[in-house]
């Protein structure tokens, strides 16, 4: 029998989000720009469905980091509970350790991370089209089709590369865990 793989990420650990929960284990959620609001439960806030799965070489899909992630987030939360309920300090070398990998992994795993891959590369594709011109553009498409691509096509395309926010791309979500 296989493990059912998870697809319901948090983006936010649900430890993490249970600090800042009513007794009811419901955190309020305020959606952008402020003006709405609700509340919502801990299991629910911050949920993702599939953001950390990955593609594997044989095209299939895998949880794996969110079991890894889920490890890290075991190791931090007795660390935590320590400082902030037992008033624990300093910590043990080991604690230490926990703390370090939980921090430095939310500073990589948040929906905000992912954004600013898409931000660098969308920038990076538009000042690659913007600097080489036209001629690069229609000899980069046309490599990559493998046809010769026409001055209306090239036009519409041009207009996409040198819009301020650039192309539109997405990074694999492979980009954003595992960086190859």
């Amino acid at each position: 029998m296989t493990d059912k793989q998870s697809r319901a990420h948090h983006t936010v650990p649900r430890f993490y989000l249970e600090r800042f929960a009513d007794d009811k284990r419901q955190v309020m959620r305020v959606a952008l720009p402020g003006e709405q609001r609700h509340r919502l439960s801990v299991r629910n806030a911050s949920v993702v469905n599939d953001f950390y799965t990955v593609e594997l070489v044989d095209g299939s899909a895998s949880d794996e980091y969110e079991k890894v992630f889920s490890q890290v987030e075991g190791a931090a939360a007795p660390a935590f509970r320590a400082v902030l309920d037992d008033a624990v300090w300093p910590l043990a070398a080991n604690q230490k350790i926990a703390i370090a990998w939980w921090a430095a992994l939310q500073a990589v795993r948040t929906p905000a991370a992912r954004q600013g891959s898409d931000d660098v590369l969308n920038l990076m594709a538009g000042l690659e089209v913007g600097t080489g011109g036209k001629a690069v553009l229609r000899r980069r498409m046309e490599e990559d089709f493998g046809r010769l691509v026409g001055d209306e096509e090239l036009d519409a395309t041009w207009c996409l590369y040198t819009r301020p926010e650039g192309p539109g791309f997405k990074t694999h979500p492979n980009r954003h865990i595992i960086r190859s």
